[in-house]
């Protein structure tokens, strides 16, 4: 039987229903665009042909060793850019197309809210594993029916649960070799779940229960440095660092460069221009020398090419005017700019040329202030409880722009930012130079500034679009949703106080108006985060704000379930304006308020 219309799962007995119910529990958790082989990755790097190929060829050989292994866990670490998940990416679809080993995959991103967290790990894995393992799958979704919660328990559980008691289960012959491949490790968003996963793994490779190996890649920080160097399991583990053989890495650079270019020169139409000696040796070795061992600056560089390539001859204006480029697509042309963009400052760092690159990029870009809020939001929006804020549509509503505006809007960052349906930087580094401001200089992003504008945008939105003075009413499209105000709570938990943000909140009053089941926990959230701010008015403005929120659950009291009122005593000062809008909630038996709530009398 096909479910998820991926694979065929086998279901004995009378255990189709309990399958089904585990499968939705399970599909319900996962993160796809972690998966090696998703769609929702858009174009993930992938080793190019001849480049990379001694590294390949070794940790290959590691993974599909036969004889008894004494090393079941890989470490394969690096600075940014020099091409770590080209790499997973390519030893993941290898090792996928062997018939004796079960792959499983999960790349982090740090601007993905499914992605930048251990949460979704083990569910995302074992979606996997149920396929390309199809004994175990009947196995596990039962399991995870008759456990519904499983996934909230700790990483361990989940695993021993999961996978290492439905292998145990199987004969020893038919028990494949697991490979899993976790990239991007430093791209979760909490240090400590970092070492959470690292000690997952080491303590599976030292039980050595069943056959799973692990392919860990990630920067060589330190919280994660130290997880792997411990003596308890440093004769499991293999460590291998791209940083250690620049020269090996710059040849394969070359040669990933040299490829480009010659695609370039054979497809473009100015073609019969360029002569044999083109591109010069010359300037193949300044840019491959400025890459510092990072093939992101190589990639970026071409695709910066092809974007200009595809566009008319054009006035790239700067923001003096004396400095405007009058650019025509010819790769001689852009060529020769790679080669001139050079550092802002003396100070030499090994990503001092990919910066000037960014920069650079930036510098061209016509709509910086919108482009800078939707930064902001990108930056943002991994914080946000509901992942809507992925989606191209939520981004034009809550940025005001029209349907199909924002594809225009970024055009002008097509080489770090690919379009499609979902929007992420084509590497990491790019947020890494945003989020610095010694490196990005005016085009620095201060989130909690940028948070503020954000929500600022939310609260004056909703302000104008969504109140009808003639009809003194709401329709039902105008009804805030779920997401919009998990978006104001998490936005209000890391804003700064400011005079604009006061406004918007004194004027804004749709999102605080609607009462319904799923309101009253986000709006407690609210006035916990609003209250937190100083706005320098004694309270005013969180003060308007409950009065409006109390005024509004009083009202409907009568129409509330149990499950808000319980809610509602999570918040004191809600209960008691609540009650000084009605008196005679004080007494009433049936909620028991005066345990929770009227010592405010």
């Amino acid at each position: 039987m096909s479910i998820g219309g991926t694979s065929t799962i086998k279901i004995s007995g009378g255990s189709f229903t309990s399958v089904r119910r585990g499968f939705e529990l399970l599909n319900a958790e996962l993160a796809k665009a972690a998966f090696h082989d998703s769609e929702d990755r858009i174009e993930p790097p992938k080793c190019h042909p001849n480049t990379r190929m001694t590294i390949l060829h070794s940790i290959f050989n590691w993974l599909v060793q036969s004889e008894d292994r004494r090393q079941w866990l890989l470490w394969l670490n690096g600075e940014a850019g020099t091409g770590k998940s080209a790499i997973v990416q390519t030893l993941a679809e290898r090792c996928a197309d062997l018939k004796h080993i079960a792959v499983a995959s999960f790349f982090f991103s740090k601007t993905d809210s499914a992605r930048n967290s251990i949460i979704r790990v083990i569910p995302t894995l074992m979606y996997q594993l149920i396929h390309s393992i199809p004994r175990i799958s009947s196995d596990v979704l039962q399991t995870i029916e008759q456990n519904p919660f499983i996934f909230s328990k700790p990483l361990g559980f989940q695993f021993d649960k999961l996978l290492i008691q439905p292998l145990l289960r199987l004969p020893v012959h038919l028990r494949p070799v697991v490979a899993i491949f976790c990239d991007g490790l430093d791209e979760c968003n909490d240090r400590g779940h970092q070492s959470s996963l690292i000690n997952l793994f080491s303590t599976i490779v030292q039980s050595r229960s069943v056959p799973i190996i692990f392919l860990v890649a990630s920067r060589r920080e330190p919280q994660i440095e130290k997880e792997f160097i411990q003596d308890s399991i440093l004769e499991t583990v293999q460590t291998i660092n791209l940083d250690s053989d620049i020269i090996q890495t710059s040849d394969d650079i070359r040669c990933f460069l040299n490829d480009k270019l010659a695609e370039i020169k054979k497809n473009h139409l100015y073609q019969p221009s360029l002569d044999a000696s083109w591109p010069p040796a010359s300037a193949v070795e300044v840019i491959v020398a400025r890459s510092s061992g990072r093939f992101v600056y190589i990639i970026v560089a071409i695709r910066y090419m092809l974007y200009w390539l595809d566009q008319p001859a054009v006035i790239l204006p700067a923001r003096n005017p004396e400095f405007n480029v009058i650019l025509h697509p010819h790769p001689a042309v852009i060529l020769d700019i790679l080669q001139v963009i050079q550092p802002r400052t003396t100070h030499e760092t090994p990503h001092a040329h990919l910066d000037a690159l960014y920069y650079h990029i930036f510098t061209r870009v016509r709509e910086i202030d919108m482009v800078q809020k939707f930064i902001g939001l990108k930056l943002t929006s991994p914080n946000f409880p509901s992942p809507q804020f992925d989606k191209i549509s939520a981004i034009e509503q809550v940025l005001l722009l029209e349907a199909g505006r924002l594809k225009f809007i970024l055009g002008d960052l097509t080489a770090i930012l690919p379009w499609g349906h979902r929007l992420d930087f084509i590497h990491s580094s790019v947020c890494d130079f945003l989020l610095d401001k010694s490196r990005s200089i005016g085009y620095f992003i201060d989130l909690k500034e940028y948070r503020t504008k954000l929500l600022c945008m939310f609260l004056q939105k909703n302000r104008r679009n969504s109140y009808s003075p003639t009809s003194d009413q709401y329709t039902e499209e105008e009804v805030p949703t779920p997401a919009a105000l998990d978006a104001i709570s998490t936005l209000l938990e890391h804003a700064q106080a400011s005079e604009l943000l006061r406004c918007a909140i004194t004027e804004s009053t749709f999102a605080f108006r609607h009462v319904s089941n799923w309101s009253v926990e986000r709006h407690v959230k609210i006035l916990y985060f609003l209250e937190s701010l100083d706005f320098g008015d004694e309270g005013k403005a969180y003060q308007h704000v409950l009065q409006m929120i109390a005024a509004e659950y009083s009202t409907r009291w009568s129409t509330l379930s149990s499950d808000i009122k319980i809610w509602i005593r999570e918040s004191p000062q809600l209960c008691a304006s609540i009650c000084n809008h009605r008196p005679e909630l004080k007494k009433q038996p049936s909620l028991d308020v005066s345990k929770y709530w009227w010592p405010f009398s």
